[in-house]
This record gives C-alpha cells, structure tokens and sequence, in this order.
C-alpha cells in the first residue's frame, strides 16, 4: 500500500553538543569508589530488557514506530 511518512527534522537550534570532561581528569577525590562503581554497573545491567543469556526483546530496529503506524 501507498504510504507518507512525515518526519520532523530539527532546527541547528535544537541539536546542541554538551562537550563533557573525561572522569578520568577529575582529581581523586571526584572521582567514583569501586563500590559506587560496581553499584553503577548493577543499575545499567538491571535495565537491560532481555533475560540472561537471551536476546533483548524490544531491539529499536525490530520494534514499530506507532507515530509511523
């Protein structure tokens, strides 16, 4: 079937580039303990959508767009 997609692209206005300084430039005592490190690490893996050892079931290629449904 025939289809329109209507995309809105951004102005230059709306994309912006934060430069951020590496962590590793900051002094010691600014930068993260291996305990906070670890307990960063545990969220990242909790937000992973798929389960151990499986493939993630909401990969952004194969998921449909519903505002381009």
């Amino acid at each position: 079937p025939d289809s329109f997609y209507f995309n809105i692209l951004p102005f230059a206005e709306d994309i912006r580039d934060f430069p951020f300084r590496s962590f590793s430039s900051l002094p010691p005592s600014s930068q993260p303990t291996e305990e906070q490190q670890e307990a960063a690490d545990n969220l990242v893996k909790m937000l992973d959508l798929a389960p151990p050892g499986r493939e993630e079931i909401l990969r952004p290629d194969f998921t449909p767009n519903p505002m381009l449904e």
